[in-house]
C-alpha cells in the first residue's frame, strides 16, 4: 500500500464506497471516531445524507476534536455533506456546525423540474487547469454564503436559477469537495488521490 488515510463517518455516508476506491488505488484505510488519535496525515470526513449531527454537544466534541488534529497538521478532506459540515450554518439544522471557514450551506434552487436533489454528472473546473471534467453530485444544498478571501483555492458552479454554490475548496489544511470524487471522472478520480496523498 502507497499510503494510509483515516476515514470518518459522522453520518450517515458512503464510507464503504470510499473504503473501496482507496483500496482499488492500494491505499490503505482505517475507520477513526471522534476522540480516536488519527496517525495518518489526511483524515477523510464522509457525508451523503443531510446533515443531522446529533445534539450540541455532539457537535461541541467534534469541533474540538477535529481543531486538534488540524493543531496537528493532518489535512481534514470533507466529501458532501463533509464539506458542508466544516463550515458555520446551515438551513438544515438550527444548531452551528463546525464553524472552521465561515459560510452557510442553503436550499439550492436546482430548476423548476428539480426542486429537491440534483443527482448527476456536471463538469467542474479542475483547480490550476483550464480544464473542466465530469463530477457526480448527489445533494439538494450547497454552500451559498462564504468568503473568498479565507479560501486559497475554491470554485463555484452556476445553476440554471442563476444560483452559484461552492464546490470544490481549499483554505490551509482544510479541503472540501461538494461531489463525490471517488465517483468522477479520471482526471478527478487522481486529482483526489494527489490531495490525499
Amino acid at each position: 500500500m502507497r499510503n494510509r488515510v483515516s476515514l470518518f463517518n459522522p453520518t450517515v455516508s458512503n464510507i464503504g464506497s470510499f473504503e473501496r476506491f482507496l483500496a482499488n488505488n492500494d491505499i490503505n484505510s482505517i475507520f477513526v471516531d471522534i476522540d480516536d488519535i488519527v496517525e495518518t496525515k489526511t483524515l477523510i470526513i464522509c457525508g451523503v445524507s443531510g446533515l443531522s449531527l446529533k445534539d450540541e454537544n455532539y457537535i461541541l466534541h467534534l469541533r474540538s476534536w477535529v481543531r486538534s488534529l488540524l493543531a496537528n497538521n493532518i489535512r481534514i478532506i470533507g466529501i458532501c455533506a463533509g464539506m458542508q459540515m466544516l463550515f458555520s450554518f446551515t438551513e438544515e439544522s438550527s444548531e452551528e456546525m463546525l464553524s472552521l471557514i465561515k459560510g452557510k450551506v442553503n436550499k439550492l434552487d436546482f430548476s423548476p423540474q428539480l426542486t429537491n436533489t440534483f443527482i448527476g454528472f456536471r463538469n467542474v473546473l479542475i483547480p490550476g487547469t483550464n480544464k473542466n471534467s465530469k463530477a457526480y453530485f448527489s445533494h439538494g444544498y450547497g454552500i451559498t454564503e462564504f468568503f473568498p478571501e479565507e479560501l486559497l483555492n475554491y470554485v463555484t458552479v452556476e445553476l440554471e436559477s442563476n444560483q452559484f454554490f461552492l464546490v470544490y475548496f481549499e483554505a490551509d489544511n482544510l479541503i472540501g469537495f461538494q461531489f463525490h470524487p471517488e465517483r468522477s471522472s479520471e482526471d478527478w478520480r487522481n486529482y483526489l488521490i494527489s490531495k490525499i496523498l
